[in-house]
């Protein structure tokens, strides 16, 4: 039996059920116990350790442990405290299929569940930024295994929420000082794309935190500046998370005579396009929406010349809108893309390259804009 004393990290039975304080309990990964990821590192996944959980008191003594080991770990802790915990083997969304029943050819993850009155509760413990009642988007919609006792088992599908969920939403203001683009920007992440944003800054020293925030953001481009980067790391337990930065832009502006032509959006995708020769289903990536609107304030000296027109593209599978308006000395600039389905079938592989080359055509369009005749 695991001995651990719960007082030390004041843990009781009716903190779990807290709607305020229930992410307690998944905290005790503040024992530090990291998950074996690093391909060089043979770890406890190879051989009969890729079926078998490691025990518990293992993964705490030697702080570390895979997908299972750490499950096993958080199984006893709630067990211990008499809450209704159990083992469920499960795959993960690098199988490009559901399945129709589990497998151990198909099952390359181990959660824990919990029982509860009003049903079950998904609880990763890999993932270290997952809000209680939560499922992560790499589970939703698989069939799980769920263990309940001696030779006794439940096969589950795990609830899927809206792929709306998974989502950055981003609010952008732009102003245009001699010919350079300053560039004020909010943005707000929820579900996987949160949850990847801070495992990435989890990766990263305190030293050098910003930096690699700064490099983030701005990728390799050379004519940009990221500053004023402000985010709360603290978040880990909210639904949202916040990022507010600044950037200034130079040689984006292209002039020709009196005509300004200005790239307002560098969102082209970085989805792959697929061998339409494939007769089998394809992953495209996580489900989620990215929307943005941006204002461009126009300069006194300055009117609107072009704006490029609306456009929409909706299927069962993937979308966008994107959407120009002309109101006062300001443009408003909104897009959206969706993608509703993350396994495609191979009828439709043509119709997503499609997609993908009037969406990025799309993102290439540009504001005109020219002197303003008094």
């Amino acid at each position: 039996v695991l001995e651990f004393n719960f007082e030390d990290y004041s843990i009781t039975k009716n903190e779990f059920v807290d709607s305020e304080t229930g992410d307690r309990i998944i905290d005790y990964r503040a024992l530090d116990i990291p998950e074996i990821n690093d391909d060089n590192i043979p770890g406890p996944e190879y051989g009969i350790g890729g079926f078998k959980p490691d025990k518990a008191i293992s993964v705490l003594e030697n702080k570390y442990g895979d997908c299972k080991g750490m499950t096993s770990l958080l199984v006893v802790l709630l067990n211990q405290l008499e809450i209704d915990a159990h083992y469920c083997w499960i795959t993960t969304d690098k199988h490009p299929y559901k399945e129709r029943f589990p497998s151990p050819a198909a099952d390359d993850h181990m959660i824990c569940v919990v029982r509860t009155d009003t049903g079950f509760l998904y609880l990763d413990a890999t993932n270290k930024y997952q809000t209680l009642g939560e499922v992560d988007e790499r589970l939703q919609g698989k069939m799980a295994l769920i263990e309940d006792g001696k030779d006794s088992f439940i096969i589950q599908k795990l609830p899927e929420t809206p792929h709306s969920a998974n989502s950055i939403n981003t609010k952008r203001n732009l102003t245009i000082i001699n010919d350079t683009i300053f560039d004020e920007v909010k943005a707000f992440y929820t579900g996987l794309s949160k949850h990847l944003l801070q495992f990435y800054l989890n990766d990263v020293s305190g030293s050098y935190e910003l930096e690699a925030m700064e490099q983030l953001l701005k990728g390799h481009d050379t004519n940009m500046e990221v500053y004023d980067i402000h985010y709360e790391v603290s978040q880990l337990s909210e639904e949202r998370f916040d990022l507010n930065f600044k950037l200034k832009k130079w040689n984006k502006i292209i002039r020709m005579d009196e005509l300004l032509f200005i790239p307002i959006d560098d969102g082209r995708t970085t989805f792959k396009t697929i061998d339409t020769t494939r007769n089998f289903l394809y992953s495209i990536g996580d489900r989620h929406t990215r929307t943005l609107q941006l204002i461009l304030h126009i300069p006194d000296s300055l009117d609107v010349n072009y704006l490029p027109e609306t456009a929409t593209y909706t299927s069962e599978d993937f979308s966008y809108h994107f959407t120009y308006n002309h109101q006062g000395d300001s443009i408003i600039y909104n897009k959206r893309f969706e993608i509703k389905n993350s396994l495609l079938k191979p009828e439709y592989f043509q119709e997503w390259n499609d997609f993908l080359k009037l969406y990025n055509k799309q993102c290439e369009e540009m504001i005109i804009l020219t002197g303003r005749k008094d």
